[in-house]
């Protein structure tokens, strides 16, 4: 009874894996890359390399008279300001209007800090299409929008706990195993215990990955489903009951407290100055400004204070401190997913345990269909096994290329920058399926990981090349100064480097033990048994 117990168990443990093993590698390697999204935003930005003055220019003209000639007589449902700090050195004004027809439209600004002069309008692309399509993969309007892509990225953390829970109980010798790493037997176990080895020693930090990117998706889920069973749908209504709406508009108008005054308005703990702030109807006697301070002592962004948009009275503070602990890990949950806490040194780390995760699920998949191609298990062709082994190394080993296309990209383009974002994404899977394509027609799947390895690990160290010829900018010419597109040139040699040595190391094709060895190992190691692993 115990035996059949765990035959299920571990059955269940396998086919989860396969049946959304690259969707599970996937998302972890997308989110290896969305960990660094403000370094690479200051890399692909050339104005987000301006250095930050020590008395910025003063922006409360230039952002009224943006907001009278781009609003007219449209109604503002949002605006937001961003004064300059380490990763964006500018200011920044967002807004959303609404017309006489029910018809919404965002507009965005920059202006330099130390002159007050409009900066170049740039698109969304490199930094926005690497994040994004983490969280949401950029699901298309058409087909239920980034809600959809949200769900779906939630699933897959689900499913991740789900592979944890089963790998766990799968274990005999748990102990034992957190040390074993047989090198010199055959392929298929230098990969189960590499496969276990990283499970065990990082699954602490898979757990806490899967749970809160889980939490993220399934808000996607049941926010509509709230809104549709007690506000008849209302998604908007459901907001409000939680965090409370905005302020009636009283329509007299009224002057705004300036934008330059607000940035003196210096938090009375922290001492911080303003990180951003949004306005509540602008314009009207009725405003009100919520100023959001960098939070520093709790697992969160932001304190907020509320003052009249007038008068610049305090209304209500709302520090993190005194939100209920429900509230609080709600809060927490996504720095603590995106490694936002703990400055770059804590991201390097996540992004180390979170390329684990990918070897981890590469390595099961490949498990799966060696033991069918060299084994007794499987009821298909050797002739379906050899194509889907082709389309595993194809995807897992395309990915790493078709990401590092778009750097090239972003630096290249020279069209409009409203279709920069489309190009980005168009290239990207363009580079992704060529890679898939042309695995789907070679023989060896050995030589399918080790040439796209090989070839992402060429263009990885070519990234900086292109940044110089393309910007005139050298990264070692400013790494002392902390520049963070400095460090993300020199993390791509690094990468590279390392990534290069691999690809070279990795064997050509597959190798048998010899019959000495053979001899000599336990013989239960060789049978054709199920691979005892946490993922």
């Amino acid at each position: 009874m115990l035996k059949e117990r765990y035959l299920r168990i571990y059955d269940l443990h396998s086919w989860t894996g396969i049946a959304l093993g690259l969707f599970v590698f996937m998302v972890s390697f997308t989110g290896c890359l969305a960990l660094f999204d403000y370094e690479i935003k200051t890399w692909e930005d050339l104005a987000k390399r301006l250095e930050i003055v020590a008395e910025p220019a003063a922006i409360n003209a230039e952002l009224t008279q943006w907001i009278g000639a781009t609003a007219g007589e449209d109604k503002i449902t949002f605006l937001g300001v961003y004064y300059p700090d380490h990763y964006t050195p500018f200011y920044r004004a967002l807004m959303q209007t609404r017309n006489g027809d029910g018809e919404t439209e965002q507009h965005d600004i920059r202006w330099n800090s130390a002159t007050g002069e409009a900066l170049p309008a740039r698109g969304g692309g490199l930094s926005e299409w690497l994040l994004d399509f983490h969280r949401d993969l950029m699901w298309p309007a058409e087909l239920g929008g980034r809600r959809i892509g949200r769900t779906l990225v939630g699933i897959g953390g689900v499913i991740l706990m789900l592979s944890i829970l089963t790998g766990i109980l799968t274990h005999t010798k748990i102990i034992r195993e957190f040390f074993t790493l047989r090198y010199d037997r055959t392929i298929r176990l230098k990969w189960q215990d590499t496969h276990k080895v990283l499970g065990l020693w990082m699954m602490p930090f898979y757990i806490m990955i899967s749970f809160t990117g889980a939490f993220l998706g399934i808000i996607a889920i049941l926010s509509p489903i709230i809104a549709m069973l007690a506000f008849k749908g209302d998604t908007d209504a459901l907001i409000s009951a939680v965090v409370g709406g905005p302020p009636e508009a009283s329509g007299e108008y009224a002057r705004m407290l300036s934008a330059d005054d607000i940035a003196r308005m210096y938090h009375p703990v922290s001492g911080h100055a303003p990180a951003r702030f949004i306005v509540e109807n602008w314009g009207d006697k009725a405003a009100e400004i919520k100023l959001l301070y960098t939070a520093t002592s709790e697992l969160a962004n932001y304190d907020q204070i509320v003052i009249d948009g007038v008068s610049g009275e305090v209304l209500r503070e709302e520090p993190i401190s005194s939100l209920n602990a429900a509230n609080r890990v709600t809060n927490a949950v996504t720095p603590l997913h995106y490694g936002t806490f703990g400055g770059i040194w804590l991201k390097v780390l996540y992004f180390l345990m979170g390329l684990s995760l990918c070897i981890i699920t590469a390595t099961g998949l490949m498990m799966w269909i060696e033991r069918r191609l060299h084994g007794k298990a499987g009821s298909m062709s050797h002739v379906y096994y050899q194509r889907l082994g082709r389309l595993v190394a194809g995807f897992t080993a395309g990915l790493p290329l078709a990401s590092i296309s778009i750097f090239y990209l972003d630096k290249m383009y020279t069209g409009a920058e409203v279709q920069r974002i489309f190009w980005t994404g168009s290239t990207y899977f363009i580079v992704w399926f060529v890679a898939i394509g042309w695995a789907w027609f070679q023989q060896n799947t050995y030589l399918i990981v080790k040439r796209l390895l090989y070839l992402a690990a060429l263009g990885m160290m070519g990234i900086p090349v292109v940044n110089a010829i393309y910007t005139k900018q050298v990264f070692w010419s400013v790494l002392g100064s902390g520049a963070s597109w400095a460090w993300v040139d020199l993390s791509f040699i690094i990468t590279g480097a390392l990534t290069l040595s691999v690809s070279i190391a990795l064997p050509s094709e597959r190798r048998e033990q010899s019959s000495k060895v053979r001899q000599q190992s336990t013989p239960a190691a060789d049978l054709d048994l199920p691979e005892k692993s946490v993922f």
